[in-house]
């Protein structure tokens, strides 16, 4: 997909060895629901048991953190900070 072209984007998260459930995506910027730019910042919302609160340390950003793991089209998200709220 071209970026600023308007389309369907399909996510799947995955949370390693915990069962997940998703509760909201949000554009990180507004917290609109599924208002996400093509290579824009998102929110994602669930409940993601035992996973711990964890942060990037370096760059490039991770794929996985915490056990969590964000599959954008299939594609591995690069992850700044998990947390357990």
């Amino acid at each position: 997909m071209e970026y600023g072209t308007p389309g369907t984007w399909t996510t799947s998260v995955t949370v390693t060895p915990c069962v997940s459930s998703v509760t909201s995506l949000v554009g990180a910027a507004d917290f609109a629901v599924n208002n996400v730019a093509p290579g824009g910042w998102a929110t994602i919302f669930g409940n993601f048991g035992g996973v711990v609160t964890a942060g990037a340390t370096s760059l490039p950003l991770p794929a996985i953190l915490s056990g969590v793991q964000v599959l954008w089209s299939g594609l591995p998200a690069s992850l700044r900070r998990v947390l357990r709220l």
